[in-house]
C-alpha cells in the first residue's frame, strides 16, 4: 500500500480527523481544524515534509498550511474550491 492509500484507509477506518503518512509510518490526531496540522509544523516540522496527508475537511487554510509544510499529496474527505485552486496553482497533487 502507499502512502497515499494508507493514508485515506487510516482516514477513513478510522475516528481520526487528520493523518499524515510517511515513508509508511502514519501519525493520527482526532484534533479539529487546523489544529494538527499547526501542531505538527511548531513541533515536529519534519513529519510533513515529503508526507501524504489525509484530512476530513480541508478548506483555504489548511491548504496554504500543507503547502508551506512540503507535503507530496493531500487527499480531503471534503474539500473547499479555494482549497483545491490553491493546490493547482502550486502544481500539489490532491484528491477529494
Amino acid at each position: 500500500m502507499t502512502d497515499e492509500q494508507l493514508a485515506r484507509h487510516t482516514l477513513e477506518t478510522t475516528g481520526c480527523s487528520c493523518v499524515a503518512v510517511k515513508n509508511g509510518q502514519a501519525v493520527v490526531s482526532e484534533m479539529s481544524g487546523v489544529r494538527p496540522l499547526m501542531l505538527w509544523l511548531q513541533d515536529q516540522p519534519e513529519l510533513l515534509r515529503g508526507a501524504c496527508v489525509a484530512d476530513k475537511i480541508v478548506g483555504k487554510a489548511a491548504a496554504l498550511l500543507l503547502l508551506y509544510g512540503g507535503v507530496t499529496h493531500v487527499y480531503g474527505a471534503v474539500m473547499s474550491d479555494p482549497a483545491a485552486a490553491v493546490f493547482r496553482q502550486h502544481g500539489m497533487p490532491y484528491t477529494c
